[in-house]
């Protein structure tokens, strides 16, 4: 067994000692300096903390470099996602004031197509009743019939023989009226008989439909005295319209063949104004006391035998 050597432990505790010496007079002497140098001049550490920062700065910036990429990405992607929402919501709103817009303009249309029938209605005697404005359904007009379908029927106050204006001028009567629609038999069609007056001659005639667009004039009282272009208005005998509703216009086609040039093209019509005359059976027992006494058959209707002088097409 070996034993140790206190000599060798003497050194070694010895140099131990030593460092630990030394390193607290290191310490000692640069706490000192430091002491005396801020005590000295303040100026120098001023200028070494200056050229401290001086070198930190750019190592600073250099490290921000990515930071501030990815802030400046999250920014432009919430801002992007902000515009596109904004975009979205803008696109509906467009969307729906075009659609609004829409709206807007048909019931601008429609209301300048109703008040156009209410301006010339008003115009009318107060005679008039069950004053009606119905739609156009359908154009039920063929070569052989010329009628339309109007959306008013039996329930809206329609009833058979109504007139029916447009714009104020006649284009026909009822014929046959259900609880939610109507007839109506037009002007031109080859059963209607409407007896008129020619506005300068104030001669009396028929206006007679065949199925064309302008109605032949049949029966006419002084013939001599019409000329084209007169107007020509319903004269009331017969009772199923009233007198002085505006029909159309005159127009010669050959040398003893008169027509209407009607002021409604009835084929274009949406819109119409039923009227009820509630005078025709007045009218019925006079104009027919006028037909027995006098014999006159040039105000009455004479296709079908009736003779009340109105149309016929029932």
């Amino acid at each position: 067994m070996t034993l140790p050597n206190p000599r060798r432990r003497l050194v070694g505790s010895d140099l131990r000692l030593r460092a630990r010496y030394i390193l607290s007079a290191l310490f000692l002497s640069a706490a000192l300096l430091l002491l005396f140098a801020w005590r000295v001049d303040t100026n120098l550490l001023s200028s070494w903390s200056t050229r401290l920062m001086a070198l930190q700065a750019p190592v600073t910036r250099v490290l921000r470099l990515p930071v501030d990429a990815v802030a400046d990405l999250v920014l432009t992607a919430r801002t992007y996602l902000f515009l596109y929402r904004e975009i979205e919501a803008l696109r509906l709103e467009n969307e729906q004031l075009r659609l609004w817009r829409m709206h807007a303009r048909q019931l601008m249309s429609e209301n300048e197509i109703l008040r156009g029938l209410v301006s010339h209605v008003d115009d009318l005697p107060d005679f008039f009743s069950a004053r009606v404005t119905a739609r156009v359904l359908s154009d039920t007009s063929g070569t052989y019939v010329r009628s339309i379908v109007v959306n008013g029927g039996a329930r809206d106050g329609i009833e058979r023989d109504n007139i029916v204006l447009r714009e104020g001028a006649l284009i026909g009567r009822v014929v046959d009226v259900s609880n939610r629609a109507a007839r109506v038999l037009l002007l031109t069609d080859i059963s209607s008989r409407v007896p008129v007056r020619i506005g300068a001659s104030s001669g009396r005639a028929i206006l007679s439909g065949d199925n064309r667009d302008r109605p032949l004039l049949t029966y006419i009282e002084r013939v001599e005295q019409i000329n084209n272009g007169d107007e020509i208005f319903t004269s009331g005998h017969g009772g199923i319209f009233p007198p002085g509703l505006p029909v159309g216009k005159l127009l010669q086609q050959g040398r003893n063949e008169w027509r209407v040039e009607l002021y409604v093209d009835a084929g274009r019509v949406d819109r119409v104004f039923l009227l009820s005359y509630p005078n025709q059976s007045i009218i019925d027992i006079d104009a027919d006391s006028g037909d027995a006494s006098g014999g006159d058959t040039s105000g009455g209707d004479t296709s079908g035998g009736d003779t009340s002088g109105g149309d016929t097409s029932g």
